[in-house]
Order: structure tokens, then C-alpha cells, then sequence
């Protein structure tokens, strides 16, 4: 699958888990950059890249908590990305207005 590109990136320092499946006990991490595209997350226990994962963030506070399917792209000792598959409405209206300032 080719990369996409989706400039700028949105810093969203919000905590996360992530498994393999939803039925899969889960692991926690940080997101440190989220697009429309994908997510870069820090954590302990990144899975492997090229596995197909399950993550789920809170990503407005007066909002539940997201589910986003997506596949690991590239995977270091602390630090994993995840490209999106298709996101809905409310996932994308959340990714984008997480990243707009406060007001």
C-alpha cells in the first residue's frame, strides 16, 4: 500500500490503547502525532510492523472513546505509527478537532 501524505501532522498528546484485536487485551501508549492519515505512538510495547491493529483514544474530552483500525507501518523500541484505514465522519471530525486550537 503506498504512503499517503496529509500535511500537518497534530500534535495530540492523549493517552491510548491499542491490541491487535478488539477482542484482544490491550496495550497503552501516547499519542504523540495524529492526521487524518494515521497516528504515531510512544509506548513500551509497540507491536510489530506490518500487523494490523485496533486503537482507541479519547480524542475530545465531552466525546467517547474512538475505535481506529489501521496497520503498523514502521515499529522502533518505544515508538510505533499506524496508518488509518477508512475513518467515518465522526472519527475525522474528531481527528481534525482535536488538533484546533482552544479558543
Amino acid at each position: 500500500m503506498p504512503r499517503r501524505e496529509s500535511k500537518p501532522d497534530i500534535a495530540v498528546p492523549r493517552k491510548a490503547t491499542f491490541a491487535r484485536t478488539a477482542e484482544d487485551e490491550r496495550a497503552t501508549g501516547w499519542i504523540v502525532k495524529l492526521s487524518v492519515v494515521g497516528v504515531e505512538i510512544e509506548s513500551l510495547q509497540p507491536p510489530a510492523e506490518g500487523s494490523d491493529v485496533v486503537v482507541w483514544a479519547q480524542l475530545l474530552d465531552d466525546e467517547r472513546e474512538l475505535m481506529l483500525r489501521g496497520r503498523v507501518q514502521w515499529a522502533r523500541s518505544s515508538r510505533f505509527a499506524v496508518q488509518f484505514g477508512l475513518l467515518g465522519v465522526k472519527e475525522t471530525h474528531a481527528i481534525v478537532t482535536a488538533g484546533r486550537p482552544a479558543a
